[in-house]
This record gives C-alpha cells, sequence and structure tokens, in this order.
C-alpha cells in the first residue's frame, strides 16, 4: 500500500503540473484573443473617424465656391453618430487626449447648431474638423502602439 500511495502521489504531481502548464497556455491565448480584438476595434473606430472628417469637410469654410445642396443638419447628425460612435468605445483605450477631443467635437457641435451667421458655422466646422484630425491622430498613435 505504501508504494501505491507513492505512485498516486507522483501522479497526482504530474497532474497538476499539466494542468497548470494548460492554465497558462489558455492565459496567454486569451490575452492574445484581447489584444487582437482591440486592434480590430482601432481599426474600425479609425473608419468611423475618418467618416466623421469627410462628413466635416462639407461644412468647413469653403475655398472657392461656396457648397451648394448640402443639408448641414443631415451632416451634423451625421458627425454626431460617428462621435457617439467613438465615446461607446473610449473606454477600451488608454489615450486621455482622445477623450478630450471627442468633449470638443460635441461642444463644437452644439455650437454649430445654435449659430445662425454662417460665416461663424464655418469657422466652427473648421475647429470641429481639427478636432477630428486630432482624434484620428490619437487613434493612429494608439494603432501604432498596439501593433
Amino acid at each position: 500500500m505504501n508504494a501505491v500511495s507513492i505512485v498516486g502521489a507522483v501522479l497526482s504531481a504530474i497532474g497538476a503540473g499539466v494542468a497548470i502548464h494548460q492554465a497558462l497556455k489558455v492565459k496567454k491565448y486569451r490575452d492574445e484573443i484581447l489584444h487582437d480584438r482591440l486592434k480590430i476595434l482601432l481599426f474600425e473606430v479609425m473608419g468611423i473617424a475618418k467618416k466623421a472628417r469627410e462628413e466635416c469637410r462639407k461644412i468647413v469654410t469653403p475655398v472657392g465656391k461656396p457648397v451648394r445642396g448640402v443639408d448641414y443638419q443631415s451632416v451634423v447628425n451625421s458627425i454626431r453618430d460617428c462621435i457617439d460612435k467613438i465615446r461607446d468605445n473610449n473606454h477600451k483605450f488608454s489615450v486621455e487626449e482622445l477623450s478630450q477631443n471627442i468633449s470638443q467635437v460635441d461642444k463644437l457641435i452644439n455650437q454649430y447648431a445654435k449659430e445662425s451667421e454662417e460665416s461663424q458655422r464655418h469657422t466652427l466646422g473648421d475647429q470641429m474638423y481639427k478636432c477630428i484630425g486630432d482624434i484620428i491622430s490619437c487613434l493612429t498613435e494608439e494603432i501604432d502602439r498596439q501593433v
């Protein structure tokens, strides 16, 4: 019986070692999956930010002729939707400047909606465009850190 107890103890120790090894491998794979999901999310949010910037181009100060046929309310709503999507995912990133820029774009959108003078609206559009560019820059830096 003594030999059986020793063999049982050795087999239990080997089983525990195998279980610990497998648990470490699973943790490593889980961490890789989380890291990959974060990178995918960063690229998705980057696309959303670029869409917001493209929409914002419609309301910035015109260089030549004024832009015709643009529904400004639709453009602002589209920018707001994009910013909301970025804000919804902001907590997953470790960039404080991103939060500040999102808040700044929100303020500018609200000011734009209240402003009636066209030249002021174009100026606010220019500021929005710059802030959205800063958001894209923050996301690009985060992508570079993650990759």
